[in-house]
């Protein structure tokens, strides 16, 4: 049995020779209940809105999934402002969405950037989110999602642009984070060390034959943590902190249970 891909804290962020920015993946946006003033809502003269007050809008998870291939291609632009072939803001598009995908309740995909400007802003921190552009329909149908009480949900969605900003109004459309740089890595090719993959087929097998207490994990994660210090010359590697967490647990385990067994010995002081 071969392993072909683990994570191990990658970074999302990768550059291409010519120094433009993939961003691999990123949540888009997202099927939640958000925030929007009255004027920003289409029809909301019809709805009998209020331009000033704010309204809680639900967007519907069926309408963000039928949405997905409206977002690919799509320009990425440096601030939000409707685009089309016949008015197209040359000077704030600074890259294109690559992929979108649905993947309850986030729709999540992927992008490149391309001009210095827009990746100076990402990688500094200015621009650390991104927000989607589109057309939709809002309809009086509310309800409660998570607590979160909501009068309109939002339908028929059709993507325009994705917009890089400092805010996103999906909490979590933030752009993933690059690995700091006085971390180190393991060196990549560790899966294709043997001694790795018959590591992770011994896990396997524990997992299958319902081996998976604190004494197995913690036996297990400090040999494959022995393996991968050969990579990483550092105080502390990934496993670190679980495997002496799950030890701890162990050795706690086994504590309580010898009481119990043997309460009389468990009150034997040795003095000396």
């Amino acid at each position: 049995m071969l392993f072909p891909s683990m994570a191990f804290d990658q970074s999302v962020r990768v550059k291409s020779p010519e120094g433009h920015l993939r961003i691999t993946q990123c949540v888009l946006s997202s099927a939640c209940v958000c925030p929007y003033y009255g004027r920003e809502i289409p029809g909301w003269r019809e709805l009998g809105l209020e331009p000033e007050t704010i309204y809680q809008l639900y967007r519907d998870p069926t309408a963000l999934a039928q949405a997905a291939d409206t977002m690919r291609g799509k320009p990425v632009l440096f601030t939000h402002q409707p685009v089309s072939a016949g008015d197209h803001p040359a000077e704030i598009t600074v890259g294109s969405v690559t992929d979108a995908r649905f993947e309850d309740p986030d729709l999540v995909g992927s992008f490149t950037v391309w001009t210095q400007d827009a990746i100076d802003a990402i990688e500094s921190g200015e621009l650390k989110a991104v927000s989607a552009g589109y057309a939709y329909k809002a309809i009086p149908q509310g309800g409660v999602l998570n607590g979160q009480p909501y009068s309109l949900t939002m339908v028929d969605i059709v993507f325009n642009h994705l917009a890089l900003v400092a805010t996103p109004r999906v909490p979590h459309a933030i752009i993933g984070d690059a690995l700091p740089k006085d971390i180190k890595m393991a060196n990549t090719d560790y899966l294709k060390d043997k001694r790795v993959q018959n590591m992770l087929e011994e896990r396997v097998s524990q997992l299958q034959n319902g081996l998976d207490g604190s004494a197995h994990d913690a036996n297990w994660l400090m040999r494959l943590d022995a393996i991968l210090r050969e990579d990483v010359p550092s105080k502390n590697t990934a496993m670190d902190s679980l495997a002496r967490q799950r030890f701890a647990e162990w050795q706690t385990r086994e504590k309580t249970s010898f009481r119990d067994q043997f309460p009389m010995l468990a009150r034997i002081k040795v003095l000396g």
